[in-house]
């Protein structure tokens, strides 16, 4: 639905066929529409991006749970979202990920076909955005010079691949971040309250600090920041095998550059979905059993 959203939103048939809007203005107002689901590109991107890392962490692993002719569309389907989102917080996650799951093949030394065909899917998508996707090309094309001369058939030399660390959106970040951490002092013991950056920012963007753990600080104090790490360490601690730390610890970078829990419901339920999915059963406290239950 993101994908035929994002191609054909400006036909008017397009009207009837979003059933899923709340509101036009609240669709117009987010500037880069992907997707009704999710009416800011970053969410959907993130999104697209763990579901690629924690399905195919689990395909590595555990390839007789899943269809591997689903999984191939899912991942096809994933990585266009990602790159059509313009997300630099998804492209991020989802290089880290990758690199930690190639690492973890290596290693096992399991299953390095599939890790190979996943990254040819992932780098030809990746071209065809950078080739084709206007919104793609300039997004990305601020922090790597190459992409943008990729899509205008311009000559690359090797200085356009360059990380640009200056570029306006990192800039407008760290000015958000310092607002925060001063808010933070004002009220470091329990905070300002759930949302209370918004009154601070304005209702468009950026509308949130932009980073979770910052934004805990911020509205919970220190005390709910502790309780959040308290739960982060438990999580932690129950992860099932090694498999697990790749989509757990893009979870966690993507909390730096980014908060969704409190811009979309549906970041709760992605977050326990990938909680449930790397963690042990908590019923079974035994070694014994655990390792019955592992076995079966």
């Amino acid at each position: 639905i993101g994908i035929l959203e994002y191609l054909y939103y400006h036909r008017a048939f397009m009207d009837s066929f979003l059933l899923l809007f709340r509101i036009k203005e609240s669709v117009k107002g987010s500037g880069y529409l992907v997707s009704s689901l999710f009416t800011n590109s970053n969410p959907y991107g993130v999104f697209n991006a763990l579901f690629i890392v924690t399905t195919m962490s689990i395909w590595l692993s555990h390839r007789n749970i899943l269809n591997k002719y689903l999984f191939v569309i899912g991942l096809v389907f994933g990585s266009i979202g990602v790159f059509f989102s313009g997300s630099r917080n998804a492209m991020v996650i989802l290089i880290i990920g990758l690199t930690i799951l190639v690492v973890y093949s290596l290693k096992r030394n399991r299953a390095m076909k599939w890790m190979g065909v996943c990254l040819l899917i992932l780098v030809c998508i990746f071209l065809f955005s950078a080739r084709y996707n206007r919104y793609f090309s300039n997004k990305l094309g601020q922090v790597i010079p190459a992409i943008a001369k990729l899509h205008d058939d311009k000559a690359v030399c090797p200085g356009d691949f360059k990380i640009n660390r200056n570029f306006s959106g990192l800039t407008d970040r760290l000015d958000i971040w310092r607002t925060g951490l001063q808010r933070f002092r004002e009220k470091p013991v329990f905070g300002w309250g759930i949302s209370a950056s918004r009154y601070w920012l304005g209702f468009s963007v950026p509308y949130s600090m932009h980073n979770f753990y910052l934004e805990i600080l911020v509205t919970n104090g220190i005390v709910g920041f502790a309780l959040i790490m308290a739960l982060i360490a438990i999580w932690l601690s129950r992860l099932r095998a090694g498999w697990c730390w790749a989509p757990a610890i893009v979870l966690l970078v993507s909390g730096m550059f980014d908060t969704f829990f409190d811009l979309c419901s549906a970041w709760l339920v992605f977050v326990a979905w990938i909680v449930a999915v790397t963690t042990k059963d908590i019923i079974f406290s035994d070694k014994a059993r655990d390792s019955e239950f592992d076995a079966s």
